[in-house]
């Protein structure tokens, strides 16, 4: 009787404890085995920066840990944003993360890990350093068409239009869905009413 006593309480412990976490793709406008149009693109240089919306979908948060690009263009460096939406425009810089040398399908890797809320729109820019980038960001090759924005003033200002997505990817960690506050005081209860049995039977015991 001690023993399962013992081992109702560990596992009211578990119940607790941080939920794991699942790998897997938020968003991706790459076709089957990551083609896209590699003969066509939007510009990407000191003239234009260019901005892909994605949703979170399903009911689940995820921790973002990179994104995937398909890019071209000469030597250099491009700075990979993930910012905010604000009335379907891209809004404020979430981070900021700065690739080399970007061609063919680049990837952006998170430092932040910052938390994508289930349900909410997202953007994903490019943002022109000055040492002289000159590319493009390569289109989708599977017909995805949809809103993005473009800016010709560094992202002061964003000029919405609805047109072929770029190819890109967004990846994240799933964040299983924590006990809510009514549940975890239930989950208490329960822990108190064993500690309690376990009292007093060994009370009877002695």
């Amino acid at each position: 009787m001690k023993r399962l006593i013992l081992a109702m309480l560990m596992g009211s412990m578990f119940l607790i404890d941080s939920p794991p976490a699942t790998a897997g793709v938020i968003t991706s406008t790459f076709g089957p085995g990551d083609s896209f149009d590699a003969g066509t693109g939007w510009i990407v240089d000191a003239s234009q920066d260019m901005a892909m919306p994605f949703t979170v979908s399903g009911g689940s948060n995820f921790t973002f840990t990179s994104v995937e690009l398909a890019l071209s263009g000469s030597l250099g460096t491009l700075n990979i944003l993930l910012m905010s939406d604000a009335a379907g425009l891209p809004g404020g810089v979430i981070e900021s993360i700065t690739v080399t040398d970007p061609a063919g399908i680049t990837t952006a890797t998170s430092t932040a890990f910052p938390t994508l809320v289930a349900g909410t729109t997202y953007w994903i820019a490019t943002q022109y350093l000055t040492d002289g980038y000159d590319g493009g960001w390569n289109l989708n090759d599977q017909g995805f068409i949809g809103p993005e924005a473009s800016t010709l003033d560094s992202g002061a200002s964003w000029i919405p239009f609805d047109n072929t997505l770029s190819a890109f990817r967004v990846n994240g960690d799933t964040i299983a869905a924590v006990p809510e506050p009514g549940s975890l005081t239930l989950l208490g209860v329960g822990r108190v009413s064993l500690g309690g049995m376990a009292w007093r039977k060994r009370r009877i015991a002695a």
